[in-house]
Order: C-alpha cells, then sequence, then structure tokens
C-alpha cells in the first residue's frame, strides 16, 4: 500500500545519505560512528538488518508477481490493459527495491570496515545486534537459494519467460544453458537482480564479523545464530559457496555448458553483454531507459566481496559453520534414538511412573509440532497446487495461520499429539498428523492428512484428504471414508448440524 511504499522510499534515501556521509574526506561521520555507545549501535545495526528483510520481502513478491503474470500469459497473446498496468508497475518498482536493498547492504559493508563495529556485528551478548543478522543471513539464502546452491525456482525467470517469450531457446529446441543464461541476463540488465553477488556479499560480511569477533575474544553469537537457526543447513551454505561463489568467477567460454551449469549461469558480464536481447513481446518496452538506469546503481559485486574477505577466508568460515552445526545437534539431542524408542516404549506401556520422562520426551517433540519441509512427495493435492501460483494475501493469512496454530496446538505428548508440517514452497499444501489418544479405539494409531488451502481461504474451506487407509481399504470412522473423504460440515464434505461436530 501507498504507507509501505512511502516508508521503503524513505529507507532507501537514508541509505543514500548514509553512503555519502560515511564516503566524505573528512572522515567525522566514520568516526562518530566508531565511537557511538554499543546499545545505540546495536539499536541502529538492527534496524538495518529489519531494513534489508523487509526490502527482500518487497523484492521477493513483486518477482512472484512478475512470474505470475508471465507464466500465465502464453506466447503470442496481447496483455489485456488491466495486466499491462499491474506487469509495468512491477517492472518499474523492482530495480527501485532492489537498488535500496543494495544500498543497505552497502552500508554494512562500509560499517565493517571499522573493527570495533565488525566485531559487535560478529559477537556480543544480551541485546547484540549479532543474533538479528544471524536470522538474516539464513532467511535471506534460503530465499535466494536451493539446497543445492542454485538459484531459487521462486526468484528464477527461466518458467516465466519460456512460457511468455517468443525468444526462448529451449522452446525453439535451444540448448538448456541457453535458457539459463537468457533468464540470469533478463533478471541482472533489467532489474539488476543477481542471486550470486547478493549470496557472495552475505557470506563475505558474515565471515568478516566473525573474524573480528575472535580478534576481540567475545562470545561467537554471530556463528550460534546462524547453527541453531531452525532452517539453517551447513551442507546448503556450502553449496551456496562453490556453486555461487566459486565457480561464478572461473574463466567460463559461451560454449562451456558444465561449466556454465555449474555457475547456474552467472558466469562473466562480458558474455552477458555480448548476447543479451531483450524480449520484445512481453511489455518491456516502457520505460526501459529509466528502469535500466535503475537497476546499474549501487551495483554488488564479487569483486567487491572479494575485497571484504577472500575466498580461502568465506572457506574457512563455511566449514566453521558446519563444525559448530554439529555440536548444535550433538546438544539438541540429549537422547540417542534408541534411548527415544526405549522412553516411548516404557511410557505407552505404563511400566513405571514416568512424569519425569514424560517431559523429556516432549520437549524432544515440541519443535516438530509445527514444521516445514522442501518438498511434499505425493502430497495428494500437489497436482492442483501446481496449476495456480501462491497469491501474497494467501500467503500472509497462511503464516498468520502457522503462527497461531504454534501456540494453539496442545503441547505433545506420546498419549496424544498433533503434528502440521507445510510445504516450504508452497504454503498452501501441508500435512498433518494426528496420534490416537489413550483410552480410545484410536489408541498408539498414526493418522494422516493432506490438506490444501484454496486462493479464497479463509472464505472457502480447505480441502483434506485422509490418506491412513490401507490403500483404500479400511474405513476407521463414520466421517473417515476408506476413499479419503473428511465428512465434516467446517469443510463443507456434509450438511450436518453443529451439533454433530
Amino acid at each position: 500500500d501507498g504507507a509501505t511504499f512511502y516508508k521503503n522510499m524513505v529507507q532507501s534515501e537514508i541509505s543514500e545519505l548514509l553512503l555519502r556521509l560515511w564516503m566524505h574526506p573528512s572522515g567525522a561521520f566514520r568516526q562518530s560512528i566508531a565511537r557511538m555507545p554499543a546499545q545505540e549501535l546495536n539499536t541502529f545495526l538492527k534496524s538495518v538488518a529489519a531494513g534489508i528483510c523487509m526490502e527482500f520481502d518487497t523484492v521477493f513478491q513483486i518477482v512472484l508477481d512478475i512470474r505470475d503474470v508471465l507464466e500465465n500469459h502464453g506466447v503470442g497473446r496481447s496483455f489485456s490493459r488491466q495486466t499491462m498496468a499491474k506487469l509495468q508497475s512491477s517492472y518499474d518498482r523492482l530495480p527501485l527495491f532492489l537498488g535500496a536493498l543494495r544500498r543497505l547492504l552497502l552500508v554494512l559493508v562500509y560499517l565493517s570496515q571499522e573493527e570495533r563495529v565488525a566485531a559487535i556485528l560478529g559477537g556480543g551478548s544480551g541485546e547484540s545486534s549479532a543474533a538479528d543478522m544471524g536470522i538474516m543471513i539464513v532467511s535471506l539464502l534460503n530465499k535466494l537459494t536451493t539446497s543445492k546452491g542454485a538459484t531459487h525456482p521462486l526468484v528464477d525467470f527461466r518458467a516465466a519467460l519460456r512460457r511468455s517469450s517468443s525468444k526462448s531457446n529451449t522452446a525453439s529446441g535451444g540448448r538448456a544453458t541457453d535458457e539459463l543464461l537468457d533468464a540470469r541476463l533478463f533478471a541482472m540488465n533489467e532489474f539488476g537482480f543477481d542471486c550470486s553477488s547478493l549470496a557472495h556479499c552475505l557470506l563475505a560480511l558474515a565471515t568478516r564479523w566473525t573474524v573480528a569477533a575472535k580478534k576481540t575474544g567475545t562470545r561467537q553469537a554471530l556463528l550460534d545464530a546462524i547453527t541453531s537457526h531452525e532452517d539453517f543447513d551447513a551442507s546448503h551454505v556450502g553449496n551456496v559457496y562453490f556453486r555461487l561463489v566459486v565457480a561464478t568467477q572461473a574463466a567460463v567460454g559461451a560454449n562451456d555448458e558444465g561449466l556454465i551449469a555449474q555457475a547456474d549461469g552467472y558466469v562473466d558480464p562480458s558474455i552477458w553483454a555480448e548476447r543479451y536481447e531483450a524480449p520484445s513481446d512481453i511489455g518491456l518496452e516502457t520505460s526501459a531507459r529509466s528502469r535500466r538506469s535503475s537497476s546499474q546503481q549501487d551495483q554488488l559485486s564479487h569483486a567487491l566481496s572479494n575485497g571484504i574477505m577472500d575466498r580461502d577466508q568465506i572457506h574457512r568460515f563455511v566449514d566453521e559453520l558446519g563444525r559448530v552445526h554439529k555440536n548444535v545437534i550433538a546438544k539438541t539431542l540429549l537422547m540417542r534414538p534408541d534411548e527415544v524408542a526405549g522412553l516411548e516404549r516404557r511410557v505407552l506401556e505404563n511400566e513405571q511412573n514416568t512424569t519425569l520422562e514424560d517431559d523429556a520426551y516432549c520437549g524432544l517433540l515440541r519443535n516438530w509440532v509445527v514444521s516445514s519441509d522442501t518438498g511434499m512427495t505425493g502430497h495428494f493435492y500437489e497436482p492442483h497446487a501446481k496449476k495456480s501460483l501462491l497469491s501474497q494475501i494467501l500467503g500472509k493469512v497462511l503464516l498468520r495461520d502457522a503462527r497461531r496454530l504454534w501456540k494453539d496446538l496442545p503441547r505433545p505428548h506420546p498419549n496424544a499429539s498433533i503434528y502440521v508440517c507445510y510445504a516450504e514452497e508452497r504454503m498452501d499444501i501441508c500435512r498433518s498428523m494426528i496420534v490416537g489418544a489413550t483410552g480410545t479405539p484410536y489408541a498408539g494409531g498414526l493418522f494422516l492428512f493432506d490438506i490444501c488451502y484454496p486462493q479464497l481461504y479463509p472464505n472457502a474451506a480447505p480441502m483434506c484428504h485422509f490418506m491412513t487407509t490401507g490403500g483404500g481399504q479400511v474405513r476407521f470412522s463414520p466421517n473417515l471414508y476408506n476413499d479419503g473423504k473428511v465428512c465434516l460440515s467446517l469443510l463443507g464434505t456434509t450438511s450436518a448440524g453443529d451439533q454433530s461436530q
């Protein structure tokens, strides 16, 4: 809305002012930052981290809006006036918000030149900004990249260009690497969107802060924040480093298909300049000059990130993340899997007073009450979900629902529990498992439900399919059919009154 847009624009202008003040020949602003009291400095740094996350969320949504229009457009079809207006607005806004995101990251780059500031960003305790930076880094890397280190499908324009532009290489029998390069060229030249340089900058900054904190002997708060984050995956960060930092800076020729694929299409800019040709049939012509001018402002680069920390230093940091994460896992798993199984058996058989053991078991399960996973293999509604993109409005509603579930679902217990798992890439499909309560005919049973939320949710009921049917052989209750139907008026699958719920 207008208020949010205005806030983002003001934030961008403030970032530009900070950069100019930092570069002033007198050095007065730089010295004042370096002497700022730790509490005030941490508050300022936290606001920068929050601003980066806010700008990226806006960028993420604009990219989804562009992909939504293009992927549902079709080659050779003309846009309606309303659709073209929406597309033009997204085209114009994306480079502006990307520019604001880059400026905030540059603020961190310049601030990190000061040893004291870098140490605070990597260490500290209490109200340290290091924890906020750790959350920011994990969140952005997860949204930008896949577990294999490639560009995340939600911010990848390949499918959009393939389905909407007559220039698509693969549509005419071209190489897959041509499609890959065209998508990267499109994102960079039209909007200034380069996942590889963003990922490189984040890893370089994290390395710089960690090294500075070690020199001062302070607690490694940044390492702790990153490795204890529930979405952190050490192998993911390693893959990002090798693919988007190392491979992207190798000498790659236009015909080196293997190396181009390894670098996920992020090759030497000179190759981009030689081969890029803007698609002419997806509405890019309007305001092209001003848009491309905005896309080139305050650009991040691999050279800039190499200046923060070289690749060997980043490599050591990535290795250290892996070692620290193993220790975190070891501390989290207070009991071995065989001990957990034995505890479950004793609790269910009620061999003894197991109150304390109940608490231990519940503690181990607590983080799984509401969770997410990278895929939903075999989900009943997966074909339905593939027919449309998750809208911004529905995404916000489901995120709010997930937070409420985390607070409202009962504490897990081996006698009865409820768990919900969302698909990371599509929150509109999820799975729920109900553990049958002790003292009922369902005791000890694990009952699985596949759920899909329609675009009109919550004004329209979710769809729900019962999966625990023994291949269609078992009907567990009058409301749970052996074909998977869940008979419930809340779902609109029966007209029974409220008294039957």
